[in-house]
């Protein structure tokens, strides 16, 4: 009985030595962004090829999104697919914003002074990609009026996408902000609207 006993125990002692072992050479695996050795795959997801491993005592996901999100983490058998799911969505966040700017075939977008005062020269901000998804997203969600329906204001601003392959111009006013089509006309924004307008102004004022 006790010889028994023993080679259960010695038994035992192996496993978590292998287990130790094959956990440290994972992991090592692991934050080199490599697939693991010492494990079986138990699982793929339908997000663009991420894969789930089983080993002794830990689990292994590689992840592998369409979104771009591609790492290698390592934990206990309790660890989930889901408990990455914030920084999983942050990469789908800037995969779609990618995908929409693609799609409407916008490459760059530069807010400019009109500049019809020549005490200064008139100022350009190039917009980064959040900001260009966040502007282009808020003019496509527009209804703007008929071209004989404007009410002719000056355009304090102009909006170029592509190096003006297409043009808006921004009126602003004391209690109001429009955004002028080019061609003829208009969309007056609402308050959220005219504060995501008024954000991306900022930069022409620093």
């Amino acid at each position: 009985m006790k010889k028994a006993a023993k080679i259960v125990g010695i038994i035992l002692v192996i496993i978590i030595l292998l287990g130790i072992i094959f956990f440290a050479i994972d992991y090592n695996r692991a934050k080199n962004n490599e697939q693991p050795m010492f494990c079986i795959q138990i699982d793929e997801v339908n997000d663009g090829g991420t894969k789930i491993y089983l080993g002794l005592g830990y689990k292994v996901i590689d992840f592998n999104t369409l979104s771009g999100f591609d790492d290698v983490k390592i934990g206990t058998w309790f660890m989930n697919y889901d408990d990455f799911n914030e920084v999983k969505q942050a990469y789908d966040d800037e995969f779609e914003k990618r995908q929409y700017l693609e799609e409407k075939n916008i490459s760059s977008i530069v807010i400019s002074e009109v500049g019809y005062s020549s005490a200064r020269p008139a100022k350009s901000y190039t917009l980064n990609q959040d900001e260009m998804y966040t502007l282009a997203n808020l003019i496509d969600s527009l209804s703007f009026s008929k071209p004989n329906e404007t009410c002719d204001g000056l355009s304090n601003y102009v909006i170029k996408y592509n190096n003006g392959d297409t043009t808006y111009g921004i009126e602003t006013y004391e209690d109001a902000t429009h955004i002028v089509r080019n061609g003829g006309g208009e969309a007056v924004l609402n308050d959220e609207q005219r504060e995501q307008v008024n954000e991306l102004l900022k930069n022409l004022k620093v």
